[in-house]
């Protein structure tokens, strides 16, 4: 009984390293105010599936907008990716921020180089957050790191036209299968509602889907003031 216990104490730990502090359906919707308050002074930030779509090569323009807003309100930002190619580079220049890439393609490297990137201006790693689209990739590494972590459901920049069916298709292999049965035990846990009781409107947009009708219930049970 003692062994399962302390299993189970183990497990729910470990899906609270998959928990972001803030989670919104892309980076247009994420509350920057949110973040100054409690003291972020560094932004760093996925690209595919985060600021656009694999497929998109520059930046359009309310993106490049939104960087120039962040910059204005005193954010230090920086891109973050495992290669180093045009495409990487030319998002950096058209968004005039530095970037960061490197062979080792786990993202505390990254994080690390962004955090000495910024160490002549005194940023330290508690006001640093990372803005991600995998749960895995971004928000446990963030999480398992020491930064804030903010998950977002979809790309900011994606193409005006796109065969649905084709991509959904096209994106079920075992990575996405893998990433769905944690979002099941994420899901089935009830973590995100009792961690966010206080949040408005962005519960559940990491799931894809509106909260079934268990969730609600779980939420009624654990979310209580």
């Amino acid at each position: 009984m003692f062994e399962f216990v302390k299993e189970y104490v183990e497990e729910y730990h470990r899906l609270e390293s998959y928990v972001p502090k803030v989670y919104q359906k892309h980076i247009g919707k994420i509350n920057y105010e949110y973040l100054k308050a409690k003291g972020v002074k560094l932004l760093s930030f996925d690209i595919n599936g985060t600021l656009a779509e694999k497929d998109i090569t520059k930046p359009s323009k309310k993106l490049i907008d939104l960087f120039v807003k962040l910059r204005t309100e005193g954010f230090k930002c920086v891109l973050i990716s495992s290669k180093d190619n045009d495409r990487v580079r030319k998002f950096a220049q058209k968004l005039d921020v530095p970037y960061i890439s490197a062979d080792d393609k786990s993202r505390r490297t990254h994080f690390q180089k962004a955090l000495e990137m910024y160490a002549s201006v005194g940023i330290k790693k508690n006001q640093m957050a990372h803005i991600g689209n995998e749960l895995e990739k971004d928000i446990f590494n963030g999480n398992q790191f020491g930064i804030i972590t903010c998950l977002v459901k979809r790309a900011y920049v994606r193409e005006k036209q796109k065969d649905s069916l084709l991509s959904w298709l096209s994106s079920g292999n075992k990575q996405n299968e893998k990433k769905s049965k944690l979002e099941k035990k994420l899901e089935d846990s009830a973590l995100w509602c009792r961690h966010h009781r206080y949040t408005k409107d962005d519960q559940y947009y990491q799931l894809g889907v509106e909260p079934p009708y268990k969730i609600v219930m779980l939420e009624r049970a654990y979310c209580r003031e």
